[in-house]
């Protein structure tokens, strides 16, 4: 648990939806293991102790080799934490639900502006094989050399014709359906737990969908120059 909310803390720009949230969990988990922790040293100096120190644990501390003595300091760290509004898994929840939003709206709009007017299934398809096409995966030739463009265009009808997607139709629907159990799990650490592992599944085919979704409104707007003599 400490390594997920410290990769969520520090990667805070891109989950600053729920950066709050998990910083919360964190302070809390920090402070609960502060009081239960066995410290096997402790270090002295002639300095004096911080304000913050004296705050939380006063003037005498060396108890803190005691744990059952750490119950006090440590509810005074915690009393510094606000009140959450909102449990850590409806946060993770959120966040999700923001994300399949966001790749649900780049997928509508591939399907909407399809100049064949084909079906979702037929465009989830080609978010997934084009890429593949240019990838170190895909077979060398004729794909990468080709003595014309009618051999590149005939080798990629052959191979669309026996290559299988990862994904026969949108996943983001089922994505959504596990995003919503998230937000009913009670637990923080099982929360990251499978907020992470959906984040992993979910990453390759988000970004699939709204790269696509990208090119192909640059070409819309390079058809709307042209048209316009630009």
């Amino acid at each position: 648990m400490s390594r997920a909310c410290s990769d969520l803390v520090h990667a805070g720009l891109v989950h600053d939806d729920n950066i709050w949230d998990v910083a919360w969990t964190y302070h809390e988990v920090a402070c609960k293991l502060f009081e239960r922790w066995p410290i096997n040293h402790w270090t002295s100096g002639s300095e004096k102790p911080s304000p913050a120190v004296l705050q939380h644990m006063g003037a005498h501390n060396s108890y803190m080799h005691d744990v059952t003595r750490r119950a006090k300091p440590a509810a005074s760290l915690a009393a510094l934490r606000p009140r959450s509004p909102r449990p850590l898994s409806a946060s993770l929840s959120a966040s999700l639900a923001k994300r399949i939003d966001s790749a649900t709206e780049a997928l509508q709009f591939l399907v909407r502006e399809d100049t064949h007017n084909r079906d979702e299934s037929s465009i989830v398809f080609d978010v997934q094989f084009y890429p593949y096409v240019s990838s170190e995966d895909a077979p060398v030739a004729p794909l990468r050399t080709p003595a014309t463009f009618k051999q590149y265009h005939e080798a990629v009808a052959q191979l669309c014709l026996t290559w299988r997607p990862k994904y026969s139709a949108s996943p983001l629907p089922r994505f959504r359906q596990r995003a919503v159990q998230i937000g009913r799990e009670t637990g923080p650490s099982k929360a990251l737990v499978k907020y992470e592992g959906l984040v992993n599944e979910m990453e390759e085919f988000e970004g699939l969908v709204h790269d696509a979704a990208r090119e192909h409104d640059w070409a819309i707007q390079q058809a709307i120059d042209e048209a316009r003599g630009k």
